[in-house]
Parts: structure tokens; sequence; C-alpha cells
């Protein structure tokens, strides 16, 4: 009986740590006070990134420097775009030669020609919150 009740504890064990919920605490630095929210997108996979949100977020931009939460995380990996909805029409504005409103990737991950890759920008989440720092153009 007694490992009986001891595999039953190492399983449920098991099953919580492969269900992990963790955290990710965004900063965003170089924001411009003042002139609309920042828009924070969180992506799960390659082929999602940049059309398919697994979370989104937003906050105002009060300061040059915001921070804002992503709760209920699994594992896995990810990647973040964000931008400055300076315009207030709650979606990137472009112009000819790419967008008008400052914006960034995790990691900081520049694109050449284009937005970053999800390669560049991603990150692991795994079994424990996650601090990231993220500079807007």
């Amino acid at each position: 009986m007694r490992n009986f009740l001891l595999s039953l504890a190492f399983i449920f064990v098991s099953i919580t740590f492969s269900f992990a919920q963790n955290k990710i605490v965004l900063t965003v630095n170089n924001v411009s006070v003042s002139y609309g929210d920042i828009m924070v997108a969180l992506y799960n996979s390659e082929s999602s990134f940049l059309n398919t949100p697994f979370k989104v977020n937003k906050t105002s931009s009060s300061s040059n420097i915001v921070t804002l939460t992503f709760e209920n995380i699994p594992n896995g990996y990810y990647a973040i775009s964000l931008y400055q909805d300076e315009d207030k029409n709650e979606e990137l504005t472009r112009g000819m030669f790419g967008p008008k409103e400052p914006y960034a990737f995790s990691n900081n991950a520049k694109g050449s020609y284009g937005p970053a890759e999800f390669d560049d920008a991603k990150f692991e989440v795994k079994d424990e919150d996650l601090v990231l720092e993220i500079d807007i153009d």
C-alpha cells in the first residue's frame, strides 16, 4: 500500500510539473510618454508568429519604462512582438517603407527588410517565472 501511495504521489507531482504555469514579466524601455498604448502580443509557435497571438496585453505609455505581465504560461518556446499605438487606432500603422510607429521584438531581434524571424525572437519558458526587457525603437 505504501508503494502505491508513493507511486501515486510521484505521478501527481510529475503531472503538475508538466503543466507548469509560469509568469512572464516584461519591461519595455524607451517608450515615448503620452503617445498611446503599448500593444504586446505573445506567440507560442513559429506558424502563429505575427498572425495569431497566444495572448495579448496592453498598457498605457505613462512613463519611459513600462511593465506588464502575462500569467498562466505553460512551458514552451515563445516570441513577443510589440508596438506603441501612437495614433490610437489599435493596429500597427504602416507606411511605404515599413511601420510608422515604434515597434520591437523579444531578444531585441531585428529583421532585415521586414520583421524579425521567430527563431531570432524566441525564448524558452521552463518551470519558472521569466523577466524580460525589450527596447522599443
